[in-house]
């Protein structure tokens, strides 16, 4: 792309020849998109990051792994599967199996279980006991992790991963 660009840049010149005025303006065009496309990428990583710590410190590990479940759930499905893929009860189980699973490692503590308050010790039971709580719980995670904004984070998040194994290998 940055070949084709810097080609189609050279060709322009080239038209131009002696009309010194227009190749200067041309110059600075081109000069003040650059700079300006640096900003705007600057900006949106800078939004970007600030987004990111905010999904860091206002919600807690269970909406977090929600998100990431429900993200994984979307790839390749359509929206009808997707509902049916993604209800609260596949959430539960799903979040219910990862309590059971680092429970059984032994590698480090539980973090996604149901908040104290509610009073119950697995997401099967919350469901049951607590579904409204539940729902708005989920409503929010899954809405969260199907916004524009959050699959921006998640593509910058892999591009960079892809660039730095690049520069690493």
């Amino acid at each position: 792309m940055r070949k084709h660009y810097r080609e189609s840049i050279k060709k322009v010149e080239h038209a131009l020849g002696d009309e010194a005025d227009l190749l200067r303006t041309l110059k600075s065009v081109v000069g003040n998109a650059e700079f300006f496309g640096r900003v705007r990428g600057l900006r949106e990583g800078l939004e970007l990051y600030e987004y990111g710590l905010r999904i860091q410190e206002k919600n807690t590990e269970a909406f977090r792994s929600v998100m990431r479940f429900v993200v994984r759930c979307a790839e390749g499905l359509e929206r009808d599967d997707l509902k049916k893929a993604i209800s609260a009860q596949a959430i539960c189980d799903y979040l219910d199996k990862e309590i059971t699973r680092i429970e059984e490692q032994k590698t480090s503590s539980v973090n996604i279980r149901p908040p104290e308050k509610w009073g119950c010790k697995t997401w099967k039971e919350a469901l049951q006991r607590k579904r409204s709580n539940v729902d708005k719980l989920l409503s929010d995670a899954r809405s969260e992790a199907l916004s524009q904004t959050y699959c921006t984070l998640m593509a910058w998040k892999t591009w960079g991963e892809t660039g730095a194994t690049k520069a690493a290998g």
